[in-house]
């Protein structure tokens, strides 16, 4: 049986076309054995050479495609504002505590 390409030619289609198969093809490896073969396939030297352009189009529909908040330091950010926000209500409020128990005739 004949290798079938794994890159797909210019011609195929855009480059968020060519990441669909991509993905779709990485998720349906599920088993060790379909692995295997693609790995054995890749030091046969089967798989096709991915030119710079296309290997920097895709990088950049990836880095697209990523969540805005991964790509800014936003994230981390409001977790710190919210992990603050939680040692502060904790905090503040016991420093009444002795108000509270001193209150008693």
């Amino acid at each position: 049986h004949e290798p079938t390409p794994t890159a797909p030619s210019a011609a195929s289609g855009s480059v968020k076309n060519v990441l669909k198969v991509a993905l779709s093809r990485r998720s349906s490896m599920r088993s060790s054995q379909e692995i295997k073969n693609f790995e054995e396939a890749a030091n046969q030297g089967l798989l096709q050479h991915v030119s710079e352009a296309t290997h920097e189009a895709v990088s950049n529909e990836l880095q697209r495609c990523q969540a805005w908040y991964t790509r800014t330091p936003v994230f981390l950010l409001v977790f710190v504002v919210v992990f603050a926000l939680g040692v502060f209500s904790m905090l503040y409020p016991s420093r009444f505590v002795a108000l509270i128990a001193n209150m008693a005739p």
